[in-house]
């Protein structure tokens, strides 16, 4: 027990002294760029000009730097430890020299290699990989880096002003200084001696180094990375074909996930971080005597990166490995499954089926394949994209993604379409089918509004009898989610309050209808499946995390909208 308890308070005591050097690197970092050239403002110095003007820059550019990473730092991301590892002796040394002329700064000088310190005796603590800059941040990024030299030479225009000829006013300062960086001409704002000159010119240094910057920013996720993702994306599919048993595996291949490929196996995991966790999708792919091995691997990857665990959608075929491996696990949902070569409509449990389905026929509505990767039909797609967008546009939120696959038409890989037309042609509806092995997965479900009964149930019968036909075992409608877990045996309190969001949440998500009208097809099996979940013990910040991960417009947009659909529901009901 003191052993835990020592543990505990020297992790505490890191928490904290990271912490503090990452307010330090924020607060050096302003310092270093918005004093703007303390031997131009203030004279002196052992420096000579020309010199000066290169302490100058630097000192920008290590400011710019620390302002930067100082988030990663405090994520442990690994980059960034060495990165400012590297740069505080520097940082140092720049300060040193500012010392020999102002012995204000020896005490900022003594704290940058304290820093130091503290982060090489904390060095097993930085162990998170970095990740993926995406254009968003880049473009951010981008602009970030180009404000702070912007404002940096503003500053220092104004607070010069008198070793410049026509800067009196901020204003002045602020339009030499936009012109400066877009002409890259320091003539316009007239130095009057070699101390302006040369500050006009470290400016100048600055502005390329800050388009640099930005340039890199924005074009690492428009061309490195899209060529990685390519690669990456092709070695999962094939890896799908081989091991993708899981009806939900085919959605590995959207853009929103994250691989861990196997180290000494073959096999990956996709997930996405959220909320501090690594949310996976279904099961691992790969063989099912590697299972322990990948999980151990991945296990090990997210302890060194600080994140949990939660496998959403496992199956319950490989249970008994997860559990000793030591996850938890909790019922979150059933599968309907259909063994196509026996299943059919017959009989009193499928009866609405039929006919919704012949009411359907006599309206009129007929329902065909469409194979883009034999031939692309652009009309026919501009109709499908529309009836996406009027489905959207009627939902309770955004599209949600993560255990959802897109529609996919840019680029349609594996993916198979089934679409209905009503009688006048139209396209009405249509299902995108994932394939997984050994059967297809009804993943994309739309249709327009005011669609007749039964459109839904033909394209999707339609589609099971084309896979029959082709020799497919299985087909798949996916998993009902939080459909009877309460007989869940192995997580006894989270099944109770996953069964009672079940039933008292469905003003939030169709739980029950989605449940009942997957049921009236009368599937073939009802398959568990599982959130599994490390360390073992389901939290509100797991909760957190699945919500998160399933909405991209995050909780907040799920939340909101969810209320906005109760309210306006009660209103309607309230006026009738």
């Amino acid at each position: 027990m003191k052993r835990k308890q020592q543990i505990a308070y020297n992790e505490i005591l890191s928490d904290v002294a990271i912490t503090a050097v990452t307010i330090l690197m924020v607060l050096l970092g302003v310092a270093d760029i918005l004093p703007v050239n303390r031997f131009v403002l203030f004279g002196g110095g052992i420096l000579a000009p020309r010199t000066a003007a290169l302490h100058q820059t630097l000192s920008v550019v290590v400011g710019c730097v620390l302002l930067f990473i100082s988030y990663r730092l405090y994520k442990r991301v690994r980059m960034a430890y060495y990165i400012t590892v590297c740069l505080l002796p520097l940082s140092a040394l720049l300060h040193l020299y500012d010392a020999t002329s102002r012995w204000p700064l020896l005490p900022v000088v003594v704290i940058e290699l304290l820093m130091e310190a503290v982060l090489l005796l904390l060095h097993r603590h930085f162990t998170r990989h970095a990740d993926p800059i995406t254009l968003r941040r880049g473009a951010l990024f981008a602009l970030l880096c180009v404000a702070l030299v912007l404002l940096n030479t503003g500053v220092g225009l104004f607070v010069m002003r008198h070793h410049f000829h026509g800067i009196a006013t901020v204003w002045d300062a602020v339009y030499q200084s936009l012109r400066l960086f877009v002409l890259m001409d320091i003539s316009g704002a007239s130095p009057k001696g070699l101390r302006g000159l040369i500050f006009l010119r470290s400016a100048v240094v600055l502005y390329w180094a800050s388009l640099a910057a930005a340039v890199l920013f924005i074009l690492k996720p428009l061309v490195y990375q899209p060529i990685v993702s390519a690669r990456d994306h092709a070695r999962v599919r094939e890896l799908l074909r081989k091991y993708g048993y899981n009806s939900l595996s085919y959605v590995d291949v959207e853009q929103d996930k994250r691989y861990y490929f196997g180290q000494t196996i073959e096999g990956f995991i996709a997930y996405v971080i959220e909320a501090d966790t690594a949310v996976c999708v279904g099961d691992p792919i790969c063989r099912e005597e590697d299972c322990a091995v990948m999980l151990l691997e991945f296990r090990q990857f997210c302890k060194q990166n600080d994140l949990s665990i939660c496998f959403c959608q496992a199956s319950e075929d490989w249970l008994e490995i997860y559990k000793g491996m030591g996850f938890g696990a909790a019922k979150c949902g059933e599968e309907a499954a259909f063994e196509l070569a026996s299943y059919n409509i017959d009989g009193p449990k499928t009866a609405k089926v039929r006919r919704d389905v012949r009411s359907a026929a006599r309206k009129g509505i007929t329902v065909e394949e469409y194979r883009p990767q034999l031939a692309r039909n652009a009309a026919l797609e501009q109709e499908i994209w529309t009836v996406s967008q009027e489905w959207l546009s009627q939902k309770k939120s955004g599209e949600l993604s993560f255990l959802l696959g897109s529609v996919g038409l840019d680029d349609p890989l594996d993916r198979r379409y089934f679409l209905a037309r009503d009688h006048s042609g139209q396209v009405c509806a249509f299902v995108v089918f994932l394939p997984y092995v050994d059967g297809y997965y009804a993943d994309v479900t739309r249709h327009r509004r005011g669609t007749p009964a039964g459109v839904m149930e033909s394209i999707t019968l339609t589609a099971f009898d084309t896979f029959r036909r082709e020799g497919v075992r299985w087909g798949s409608m996916g998993v009902a989610p939080l459909a009877n877990t309460r007989t869940d045996t192995q997580s006894t309190r989270v099944a109770t309050l996953l069964a009672y969001v079940f039933e008292h949440a469905n003003g939030f998500y169709a739980f029950k209808s989605l449940y009942q009208y997957k049921k009236k097809y009368n599937p073939t099996l009802w398959k568990p499946h599982y959130f599994i979940y490390y360390p073992a013990k389901f939290t509100p910040q797991l909760s957190y995390a699945l919500i998160k991960a399933q909405n991209r417009g995050g909780v907040q947009d799920f939340l909101f909208n969810r209320l906005c659909h109760l309210l306006a529901r009660l209103f309607r009901v309230k006026h009738r």
